[in-house]
């Protein structure tokens, strides 16, 4: 049986190295609670410089996206966080596709087949190793860590390339 301790710091480091672009900066949902309605709202997590000022006054941690909150994020605790794809240095970890299915009038296939072209092309055209997560009512996100960070606009290229785009 697994250490899920182990797992999880080798998860946080993984995720880290080869993901976080910023970590002073990260996405997340919360839940608002509206009487009877609940909804899920995006928030982006960036300290004001009042806050900052305030937090280093009082000798409190500023927030980022750290080991802990990664932690949180793969153990279910919190809702997802969502990471920056470029840096304050212009440079990108990885290229990645969002591919959702907004509208009923979008056929339900339709993703599922796009992401699939998209994995095929990654993997045998490519050759570069992939994450995908089914992100739920017939969406997909898929990740392609690169080697090195590499500047953001010929990552663009690369991922507009695998689309087919500009050929």
């Amino acid at each position: 049986m697994a250490d899920n301790g182990k797992d999880t710091e080798q998860a946080i480091g993984i995720i880290r190295r080869c993901l976080v672009n910023r970590d002073d900066r990260w996405g997340t949902y919360y839940i608002k609670d509206r009487g009877k309605e609940t909804q899920r709202v995006k928030q982006t997590t960036r300290p004001s410089p009042k806050l900052m000022q305030r937090l280093t006054r009082a000798g409190r941690p500023i927030p980022y996206c750290g080991p802990d909150q990664i932690a949180d994020h793969i153990e279910g605790k919190v809702m997802p966080i969502g990471l920056h794809a470029i840096s304050r240095g212009d440079t990108c970890r990885w290229v990645a596709w969002d591919i959702d299915r907004h509208f009923d009038s979008i056929p339900p296939e339709l993703p599922q087949s796009a992401a699939s072209a998209i994995m095929r092309t990654v993997r045998e055209t490519l050759g570069l190793l992939f994450l995908a997560e089914d992100s739920g009512g017939g969406g997909w996100h898929i990740w392609v860590p690169l080697a090195a960070p590499a500047p953001a606009s010929e990552a663009y290229i690369v991922a507009q390339a695998v689309l087919g785009v500009g050929e």
